[in-house]
């Protein structure tokens, strides 16, 4: 009786190997989502969200007709862009990534001109750095400097943005991440291209 009752549980215990065998075998492995995919997905839509709050600004404060139009197109690609990664990371239960708002300071929250201290950075009054975003420091220009400023912003980071995504793209495994990469660099080019004719 004993017998029996051994081979019964081995038999239900190479039945259950055979079984997880066969699912783990059938997993996609274009279908699953590693932590390095995962991360670029929550730093792109970060960034994306960057770029929109610089491009507001931009509409905001720039008279110049190519800096507006550049940043309303700015927008438009950044937000249907985010759209598209916060769908993959819905589907692949990643969770999003918050940075830090760029709205933080004092000074751009009231939308007051900061008159105690000079653009360095310091205070004269307590002679202490003072910590700004870079949506705080472009809020403090004006005319030809803030087009000139946003500018040199809209390269810098779409240097970045664009050379993580080509990593990227030779990188990952995932056929969703790299569909959106394949349609997204295009874009992100394009925007590296009209920056630096803006400058």
């Amino acid at each position: 009786m004993q017998f029996l009752h051994l081979a019964i549980l081995s038999a239900a215990f190479l039945a259950s190997a055979v079984a997880q065998q066969r699912t783990a075998s059938r997993i996609d492995p274009a279908r699953t989502m590693n932590s390095h995919e995962a991360r670029f997905i929550q730093e792109s839509l970060n960034s994306g969200r960057h770029e929109i709050e610089f491009a507001q600004l931009a509409l905001k404060q720039s008279s110049n007709s190519d800096v507006k139009s550049y940043a309303q197109r700015l927008i438009d690609d950044h937000e249907s862009a985010n759209k598209k990664l916060e769908q993959i990371a819905k589907e692949y239960s990643i969770p999003e990534f918050h940075g830090a708002s760029l709205h933080t300071s004092p000074a751009y929250r009231s939308g007051q001109e900061r008159t105690s201290m000079n653009w360095t950075g310091i205070d004269p009054k307590t002679n202490q750095g003072i910590s700004r975003s870079p949506l705080d420091r472009l809020a403090g220009q004006s005319g030809a400097d803030f087009d000139r400023a946003f500018a040199a912003l809209m390269i810098q980071d779409h240097e970045t943005e664009a050379s993580k995504a080509e990593i990227s793209q030779k990188t990952t495994t995932n056929t969703d991440l790299k569909g959106f990469i394949d349609s997204a660099l295009p874009t992100l080019r394009w925007h590296l291209t009209q920056a630096r004719a803006l400058k």
